[in-house]
Order: C-alpha cells, then structure tokens, then sequence
C-alpha cells in the first residue's frame, strides 16, 4: 500500500503541470488570424473605429498580429492589428472598399497604430458591438 501511495504523487503532478499549456475553460483562446472568422471580426473593427474616428482620411489594416475567442453570452473576440492611414478621404464615399485604397506614401511602421478591440457578438441580437478599443502609437 505505501508503494502505492508513491506512485500516486508523482502521477498527480504529472496530471496538474500536463494541463498547463491547454487553454482553460471559458478563458481567452487563441485563433488562426487567417481563419474567415477572425478576418470577419478583423473587418467589423476597422468598420467601428473608420465610423467613430473624426480623422480626414479612412485607416485600414496593416497587420493582424492575433486574434483570440471566449465563450461569454455570445461570442467575445479580442483583436489586436496594426492600422495605417490610407489616401481614401472619409467624406468620399459612404461603402469605400477599403482594399482599393493605398496606404499614405511615406507611411512608416513607427507610424502606425496598433490598437486592441474587443468585440461582442450575440448571434440572437441583429449587432455586432466593439465593447472596447484601445490604441497606441
């Protein structure tokens, strides 16, 4: 029996540090930023911050650097993604493809933004919303 109570404690630590790097239930995990739905939540924050900036000229993304999910009443995503502004003016066209439009010349790296959305999606509710956004430069 005490032979038995020996192997019990190591096996145990083995079980609790085995689970260590597993993504915990209901917590932040993370996404394939090229997956449709992390692009699709990529899209819908630049959307936000292009309707609630008042800069002259639209921003797009530059780079996703990730893209994470939680479980929450709906669907929370936490997108952080370098932004750059683009040539396109704001007042222009209401559905400017963002796509089309180039980044300013001269626009370096240093330059850019790198803001952090959060985003909450209920599929039962018609909208999607940014709960929170914060950027540096």
């Amino acid at each position: 029996m005490a032979a038995a109570g020996m192997l019990f404690a190591p096996v145990l630590v083995l079980l609790l540090f085995s689970g260590l790097g597993s993504p915990m239930p209901g917590g932040l995990s993370h996404m394939d930023i090229h997956s449709a739905e992390a692009q699709e939540a990529a899209r819908f924050a630049i959307e936000s911050y292009n309707r609630g900036s008042n800069a002259i000229h639209l921003s797009k993304i530059a780079h996703v650097i990730s893209v994470k999910s939680q479980v929450v009443q709906g669907m929370m995503y936490q997108v952080k993604m370098q932004l750059g502004k683009t040539t396109c003016r704001k007042s222009a066209e209401r559905n400017v493809d963002l796509e089309r439009c180039s980044f300013q010349p001269g626009l370096q790296a240093s330059k850019m933004q790198v803001c952090t959305f959060e985003i909450w999606d209920r599929p039962w509710v018609p909208e999607r919303q940014v709960s929170n956004m914060q950027c540096v430069l």
